[in-house]
């Protein structure tokens, strides 16, 4: 390499065999015999530029040990609390934070490669969104210029993922059938439509493609590198680094009480929200539970959970609302009779929706934050 810097450099194809089961092998192995570990992420980089390359997750022995075992693959796993120590400094719990959510995007990148698994995308989605929440988190100290490229690669991905959400909202009408729209007179031609709607979104190949193109990959490599050699910390002045090696107690605090503030802003208690205004802060919300992800285990574990859950349900009524938006699309494609009797199920569903929506808020509101004690 031009700094001096030695790697070994391997191409393996083939297959990996395990009795009669096997599996095909094509891969770039790069090992660091001297010099800087970045000269690695400098030649993975130029090695992916083309596209049709991922970093990989699995060694060839963990293969291995899967097709003997007759192993199926992974389950998709929801993004768990970070493991945040009461001893942590700030800066320390910054690194374990990444490093959660990059573990669980490299972990439901693999199922997705295995299995046609719609959750495990959602998965990979949760983890560049809690990754972008992170970096305004600790944005008080790591200066914006120290991510703005990942900050901007994030957003692209994430961008890249929206359709997923429309993807549940269409998934949860047609569900058995489109049992949930039984009692309507234009049923299966609202279900044909719907399908056929479905079926205009990114099917597998495309999703594919986007893991295995140049720009993916080139985000998950420029990542793993600022995380690895602590890419922001040439960006701190000294009262920045002061700060970060501060115990994180004192930050999660101030960080969680933003949020909650926040919260009461734009859902304050006095007042009744319209379908519409708690669409408006879906973001915000899910933002605001992405938060408590980084610092929730430095507290009482009954207390936050019943803190969160209040707030985690409301989120889910936020889906059921946007679920009810994505039918009423339909509407103007349907007769003047079969029109009238959706759009009064509409607002019949809407109005149920919202009342366990309001209830559910005062609850959320009445319980103490759990990290004031």
């Amino acid at each position: 390499m031009a700094d001096g810097s030695q790697i070994e450099v391997a191409f393996d194809q083939g297959v990996v065999q395990a009795g009669v089961n096997q599996a095909p092998i094509c891969e770039v192995e790069l090992e660091l015999k001297s010099g800087q570990t970045d000269a690695l992420f400098v030649l993975a980089r130029h090695l992916s530029d083309q596209g049709g390359m991922r970093l990989g997750n699995l060694s060839k022995a963990a293969r291995g040990y899967r097709l003997a075992a007759d192993y199926s693959g992974d389950e998709v796993q929801p993004l768990s609390l970070v493991n945040t120590q009461s001893d942590d400094s700030v800066e320390s719990c910054f690194i374990r934070s990444l490093e959660h959510a990059l573990s669980h995007w490299h972990y439901h990148e693999q199922i997705y490669i295995e299995q046609d698994s719609i959750a495990a995308l959602h998965e990979i989605s949760h983890a560049i969104s809690f990754i972008r929440q992170l970096l305004t988190v600790y944005g008080g100290i790591v200066p914006r210029r120290a991510s703005a490229i990942l900050r901007q690669e994030l957003k692209w991905l994430e961008g890249e993922l929206a359709w997923l959400k429309h993807y549940d909202y269409l998934d949860d009408l047609l569900k058995d059938k489109g049992y949930a729209l039984r009692k309507l007179e234009a049923r299966k031609f609202l279900v044909t439509e719907l399908k056929q709607r479905q079926e205009e979104l990114p099917q597998r190949d495309e999703s594919f493609k986007l893991l295995h193109s140049a720009r993916y990959t080139g985000l998950l490599l420029d990542l793993s590198r600022w995380i690895l050699t602590r890419g922001w910390q040439p960006f701190l002045d000294e009262k920045a680094r002061e700060r970060m090696a501060r115990n994180i107690r004192g930050f999660s605090i101030k960080q969680l009480e933003r949020a909650w503030a926040e919260l009461m802003d734009v859902f304050p208690p006095e007042q009744t929200l319209s379908s519409q205004e708690y669409i408006d802060q879906q973001y915000r919300l899910m933002r605001t539970l992405y938060t408590g992800i980084g610092f929730a285990r430095l507290y009482d574990a009954e207390k936050r959970l019943a803190f969160r859950m209040p707030w985690a349900d409301l989120l889910h009524g936020i889906d059921d609302l946007l679920t009810l938006k994505t039918l009423a699309t339909l509407l103007d494609t349907l007769e003047a009779e079969d029109q009238e009797q959706v759009n009064r199920w509409l607002i019949r569903q809407e109005h149920s929706i919202l009342h366990a929506m309001e209830q559910t808020r005062m609850i959320g509101v009445e319980i103490p934050p759990y990290w004031r004690d």
